[in-house]
C-alpha cells in the first residue's frame, strides 16, 4: 500500500481482491471506525472475516464488537503465544531505532550501504522527528493558548 492521498481506495481494492481478512480484535480496533469500516467492506464484498483475538479477551469489550461478530468463533491465542507477537513500532522515532537495531538484512547484496542507512536515519530525525517535537501540537494550544 503506497502512503499519502487514496489510501481508503487502496484498502477496498484490496479488500475486494481476497478470500479472507483476518480481524485482529484489540480494544483499539474495535473503537476503530476505520477497522469497523474494513470489516464491514469485506463482508459486503463475501470476504470471509476470521477474527482472531490479538490481546487477552479479558482486556476487550466484545459489545463493542460488530453485532455478526458474535456468531462467530474467535480464535484464542494461548497466552505464551501473545508473548511471540512481534509489535510494530507505534511511532516514526520508535521505527528508526527498530531500523538501527536491526538493518543487517538491508546490507545484503550491496543495494543499501551503512552509510545511507545512517544518513536516511539522520535526516527522518533532524527534519521529521526533531521539528515535529519543537512545535506545539493542536491539543497543546487548546490547554495552553485558549486562556
Amino acid at each position: 500500500m503506497e502512503g499519502g492521498i487514496g489510501w481508503w481506495k487502496q484498502i477496498e481494492e484490496a479488500i475486494d481482491h481476497v478470500d479472507f481478512l483476518i480481524m485482529v480484535v484489540t480494544p483499539a480496533a474495535l473503537s476503530s471506525e476505520f477497522a469497523l469500516k474494513e470489516w464491514r467492506r469485506a463482508r459486503q464484498q463475501g470476504v470471509r472475516v476470521l477474527p482472531v483475538f490479538g490481546v487477552d479477551k479479558s482486556t476487550i469489550d466484545l459489545s463493542l464488537a460488530p453485532a455478526w461478530a458474535e456468531k462467530v468463533h474467535i480464535y484464542e491465542l494461548a497466552p505464551e503465544e501473545y508473548e511471540s507477537i512481534r509489535s510494530v513500532p507505534g511511532s516514526l522515532e520508535d521505527a528508526l531505532q527498530a531500523l538501527e537495531n536491526d538493518h543487517e538484512f538491508l546490507l545484503e547484496g550491496g543495494v543499501f550501504t551503512r552509510d545511507l542507512i545512517d544518513t536516511w536515519i539522520g535526516l527522518k530525525q533532524t527534519k521529521e522527528i526533531d521539528e515535529v517535537r519543537l512545535r506545539p501540537t493542536p491539543h497543546e494550544y487548546f490547554l495552553y493558548f485558549d486562556v
